[in-house]
């Protein structure tokens, strides 16, 4: 089986800059941005990223958590990378501790995740 270079997506949530995380998360993250941003989104771009949460009981206050700051959102890529980042996620998560939808870091979850987020988000960076 040959190695695949794959990209996805990273976004260091509003808890992650206000806990002054930032660089220790994405040193502990081990894979350098490719395209980058520290902003604050439209609030719209909330529900296609979290489409599948849309209606559900937590979907307002993930959104209104996910508002309350700047974030810093980021592509990068490698072999394997989605995998590969998704084990940073959890170890992170692990790490600096983390509640609900304050868990510091999001990444695409699968390639078809990543493809959705990247076309989504990539304008932005």
């Amino acid at each position: 089986m040959s190695a695949i270079y794959e990209r996805t997506l990273v976004i260091l949530k509003p808890d992650c800059i206000e806990r002054g995380l930032m660089l220790d998360v994405l040193t502990d993250l081990c894979y350098e941005p490719i395209k980058a941003r520290l902003f604050r989104p439209f609030r719209d771009i909330w529900s296609f990223h979290y489409h599948e949460h849309v209606g559900k009981d937590f979907y307002d206050r993930l959104v209104a958590q996910m508002q309350s700051g700047p974030i810093f959102a980021m592509t990068t890529g490698g072999v394997d990378a989605i995998n590969l980042v998704r084990e940073r996620t959890k170890y992170i998560r692990e790490k600096y501790g983390s509640v609900g939808p304050r868990n510091l870091i999001h990444s695409s979850d699968g390639p078809d995740s990543a493809r959705y987020e990247l076309n989504l988000w990539e304008q932005n960076l």
